[in-house]
């Protein structure tokens, strides 16, 4: 019996929230079964490769800069990812935060097989946590987060923490509403 191939992506490494639930997961995953594989995304290049405690990880340095130039090199770290997921060929694949899951769904667009199943995950009411940073988002990122956040639609499922950011995600965000799974209470 062959071991599900399943892979984690995170934004870094700081050991908070969703972070320290992804690694949770993997640490309670039956090693009979799955054959886990975490992928960090380094934003800034700052993270040492022997500095996670989990041994089957890749890093995937960005190096960047912040503002818009750091959305561009957020959109080219799909490249990247792309190749490590050809490389690896998991059957699932499981993101964690915004940043992340951008990057995951413009990278299977370049996958060379069976394209594996893609669990996004959202842990935040995004349209409360927008308008509560309203004043950091330009007019680029509004019409980032309105039309380019539909690119959600191609995971398999996207997971939220509420019934109330579902429905936010579907009535405000234009997710298909079979695609949404929130949380049990």
């Amino acid at each position: 019996l062959m071991k599900k191939k399943i892979v984690f992506l995170m934004p870094n490494f700081d050991v908070i929230g969703a972070q320290k639930m992804c690694l949770n997961v993997i640490e309670n995953l039956d090693n009979k079964d799955y054959l886990p594989t975490l992928i960090v995304l380094d934003e800034f290049g700052l993270l040492k490769k022997d500095s996670l405690k989990f041994n089957n990880h890749l890093v995937l340095k960005s190096n960047s800069k912040g503002g818009l130039i750091s959305k561009i090199q957020t959109i080219l770290s799909s490249f990247k990812l792309a190749n490590f997921i050809n490389n690896l060929k998991p059957d699932v694949v499981v993101s964690i935060a915004p940043g992340t899951n951008i990057i995951l769904l413009v990278s299977a667009f370049f996958y060379n097989f069976k394209r594996p199943r893609i669990i996004i995950e959202e842990h935040q009411h995004l349209s409360t946590s927008f308008e509560m940073d309203k004043s950091s988002h330009s007019f680029y990122m509004s019409i980032f987060y309105k039309y380019f956040l539909k690119i959600y639609n191609k995971a398999n499922c996207l997971k939220v923490v509420s019934q109330s950011s579902k429905e936010d995600f579907i009535k405000n965000w234009g997710i298909k509403k079979d695609k949404v799974k929130a949380k049990p209470k």
